[in-house]
């Protein structure tokens, strides 16, 4: 652990500190690394857990509400993300990138506060809820093998922010949150339909609209359709549609011509 640690008095020593804050960056590679935290509050820096440690947990920092930097947490070892759970700030990055061990980001259902989200390269992490976060300016939730769909568009939804092909990206077949079990997405051309895809594997379908396809499944399927792509500008003055099942389709004028071409059998939206 490297960064001295001063209390409000500007005298505290670091091991047992309360209330007190440390200058960063901070990095983490052992127990007895988190055990000179205690009591710390806020970070003046970056906090860094990295490869290389013996850590499996984050136990140890309950009482840190504040990271007045980024959160990096790149490791090996860890497998979850306990200690953090009274974490509600953090000013520039979170990233949790690379984690060969974490299966959970439950360990951050505080964080309400964050510049940038990056999550990914996680091979088995299976839960991916962050339910105090409401705004973020920019965000990532991609490669992770073992994660189900559903967790980007629930965050998607949470955040009223798109994220293009982060679903398509996560390929695992576990659980979602109680409240979604499934999503509408579009087989094919607009002429294919649509059709359900339940968390827990297997689907539903073909409708020929998402209000169909939601009227089928009404307790199963999200409340709302998700946005099935984004429209945006290429050289020239032209305006693409990337759709997130992975095909493109070009070129229009303007983005409104774009939207009319696929309304009402599509969502898209336009990135500014």
């Amino acid at each position: 652990m490297s960064g001295p640690v001063t209390g409000n008095d500007g005298t505290s020593i670091c091991q047992g500190v309360s209330g007190g804050f440390v200058a960063g960056p901070v990095s983490l590679a052992s127990p007895a690394d988190l055990q000179s935290l205690s009591g710390v509050v806020r970070i003046l820096g970056d906090l860094i857990v990295a490869s290389g440690g013996t850590l499996t947990d984050l136990d140890g920092l309950e009482s840190l509400t504040r990271i007045e930097g980024n959160l990096i947490v790149t490791n090996t070892s860890l497998v979850s993300l306990h200690g953090l759970e009274n974490l509600n700030t953090v000013t520039g990055r979170v990233q949790i990138d690379g984690n060969s061990a974490l299966t959970s980001l439950g360990g951050l259902s505080a964080l309400a506060s964050a510049r940038e989200l990056r999550v990914s390269g996680n091979n088995v992490l299976t839960e991916a809820s962050l339910p105090a976060l409401a705004s973020v300016t920019s965000w990532n939730m991609a490669g992770n093998y073992s994660l189900a769909q559903c967790w980007p568009l629930v965050l998607e939804q949470q955040l009223a922010k798109g994220c293009s092909n982060c679903a398509a990206t996560n390929h695992g077949n576990g659980a979602c949150p109680a409240a979604v079990d499934g999503w509408i997405e579009q087989t094919g051309y607009p002429e294919g339909g649509y059709m359900i895809t339940f968390a827990g594997g297997g689907g539903a379908g073909s409708w020929l609209t998402m209000a169909e396809a939601h009227a089928a499944y009404p307790d199963y399927v999200l409340a709302e359709p998700v946005y099935d792509g984004e429209v945006y500008s290429i050289d020239g003055g032209y305006y693409m549609i990337t759709f997130y099942t992975g095909w493109s389709e070009c070129c229009h004028a303007s983005p409104q011509e774009a939207v009319n071409m696929y309304q009402p059998s599509l969502l898209l939206r336009v990135l500014e």
